[in-house]
């Protein structure tokens, strides 16, 4: 897991992860999940899971 990320004043996000793979892992099998939560109370505002984009 990684985070909490920052969120810059305007409301902009972006970021960047580079991940090393263990050996043998197929990455056509893998995904992403990411989610917006409020620190304060623990409210979940919005999720999403993607598969992995290959070029």
């Amino acid at each position: 897991m990684i985070g909490p990320l920052p969120v810059a004043a305007d409301g902009r996000f972006a970021h960047e992860q580079q991940l090393r793979l263990p050996e043998g892992v197929d990455s056509r099998d893998l995904g992403v999940a990411a989610f917006v939560q409020d620190q304060t109370n623990g409210q979940v505002w919005q999720a999403q899971a993607l598969a992995a984009c290959h070029e």
